[in-house]
């Protein structure tokens, strides 16, 4: 029963649908436009193969809180952090916690490859007029090795076993791309790893998610008026048993709209309606169904300036408990520093060199009860300095909102609680020549609150295990890159 202390610390820091709060893929795999190189055409596709070797320092890579309850003493927990039965009365009065900061220096390589049809720039100097593509396919694979070494002796043992593996395989085909009618279908499997926070239980928290989808494109007015219909399935699959119960199913339709009634500005439109399942989830983790609408306006205001709004309504129905029901919606204004006046409508969010800034407000279920709701403001920025250097920063504060969890058995394993979360990620890079580049990534990391939540339902011990769900956390790297 101790193991499954492990997996609340983890769970805070992810939704059901297997995002992470902090992201530990580096900027150049998550935006490929700062990854490729010029790249090498072989027959109608152009590869770009790259390998990256990174040294780091992790300050808190277990993402715990810093307490360590004595051995032999015990803590008070106050009344509103204690479980509480069926029938009101509660118990787990005292309790301990153990979750030492363990700091982390870290060795990670990472090949990848991404394939794509040849774009317009490749094929310009080919003969004859170039007819429009009937087939768009891009695939991308990479994988990162990790190797940990703990800065303190007595976790050396424990932080090496915790070696792993990740990477991501995705594809995406579009299928008559310039046609009134079209067909877009996409695949994807990511292993991703993340830290649980106490470096000494044996659970692993690695999950392979595998997504396929595929959706109907209707382009009427030479693609002024563009709708799809579209269907995704997602299976997220722990390893470790005990995190099992958290393995889930969702499927979703989807309906986007846009229609260009600007040359630079589109109405755009997004509703989804979907279902989540937990096939071993019981008592705990009970099916429920997504359903939300959004209206929006995406597009240019001057050559320097762009901006997207989306509002809407979103419902997460469950089959117990709370429900989430209320608006949402995404606002940024992002700012161009060099003008772009040939900047397609569609292609307003693709300038190199931007400034964003944003709100964002939304609901996702999660792993610690039924949803997890965000609201907060972010910044992202990306500038390149004369072709070869590269700056990039995000940003995030985020007000986060859970319901009550329970026990299988009905208790109550905590009450709703809030929690503020700070996430801030810096990237640099300077690029020695077309393929050769050194460069640098800071993260911090934190989730500001006092709530301690039990880890076992068993009231027949005086002292439960609690986990303290704070925590901050610094990482420094350090890399050099070969792309093409």
């Amino acid at each position: 029963m101790r193991a499954l202390s492990a997996t609340l610390g983890f769970l805070v820091t992810c939704a059901a649908t297997g995002s992470a709060f902090a992201q530990d893929v580096q900027p150049w795999l998550i935006d490929r436009r700062f990854g490729g190189g010029i790249g090498v055409r072989t027959g109608d596709f152009e590869l770009h193969p790259g390998v990256a070797g990174e040294v780091g320092f992790d300050s808190n890579y277990f993402q715990a809180s810093g307490t360590v309850t004595p051995e032999g003493s015990a803590l008070v927990i106050p009344p509103e952090f204690r479980p509480v039965r069926p029938d009101g009365s509660t118990f787990g009065a005292s309790g301990f916690i153990n979750e030492p900061k363990v700091g982390t220096f870290r060795f990670r390589i990472t090949p990848s490859l991404t394939l794509r049809t040849l774009g317009p720039q490749r094929t310009e100097g080919d003969e004859g007029e170039a007819e429009p593509p009937k087939v768009n396919l891009e695939a991308s694979a990479s994988a990162s090795y990790n190797e940990l070494i703990a800065t303190d002796a007595q976790y050396s043992d424990a932080v090496a076993e915790k070696r792993f593996l990740s990477g991501d395989l995705g594809v995406a085909v579009d299928i008559l791309p310039h046609r009134p009618w079209g067909l877009g279908l996409t695949g994807q499997y990511e292993r991703a790893v993340q830290p649980v926070n106490d470096p000494t239980l044996p659970p692993s928290s690695a999950r392979s998610t595998f997504q396929v989808g595929g959706a109907l494109k209707w382009r009427p007015g030479s693609g002024l008026l563009e709708w799809s219909l579209g269907y995704n399935l997602t299976y997220v699959l722990f390893e470790d048993p005990d995190f099992s119960t958290y393995t889930s199913v969702s499927n979703v339709l989807s309906l986007r709209g846009r229609w260009l009634f600007l040359p630079r500005t589109a109405l755009l439109y997004a509703g989804d309606y979907g279902s989540i399942v937990y096939p071993s989830g019981g008592d705990v983790k009970p099916p429920g169904s997504p359903l939300s609408s959004l209206i929006g306006i995406s597009g240019l205001i001057t050559n320097h300036f762009g901006m997207l709004a989306m509002v809407g309504w979103k419902t997460l129905f469950f089959d117990r408990e709370e429900d989430f029901d209320s608006i949402v919606g995404n606002a940024e204004l992002t700012w161009y520093p060099l003008p772009r006046p040939d900047l397609a409508p569609d292609e307003a969010s693709v300038g190199l060199s931007t400034i964003s800034f944003g709100y964002r407000r939304d609901a996702q279920p999660a792993y610690l009860g039924n949803y997890i709701q965000t609201d907060g403001g972010y910044i992202k920025a990306a500038y390149f300095f004369g072709g070869n250097v590269l700056v990039s920063l995000e940003g995030a504060l985020d007000h986060v909102q859970r319901p009550a969890s329970y026990f299988s058995d009905g208790t109550r394993q905590s009450a709703p609680f809030s929690e503020n979360r700070v996430g801030v990620t810096g990237f640099g890079e300077y690029r020695m020549s077309d393929s050769f580049a050194i460069n640098t990534t800071l993260r911090y990391s934190a989730s500001i609150t006092d709530q301690r939540i039990p880890a076992i339902n068993d009231d027949s011990d005086p002292r439960l295990q609690y986990d303290d769900l704070s925590f901050g956390r610094f990482e420094a790297w350090l890399g050099v890159r070969w792309f093409l």
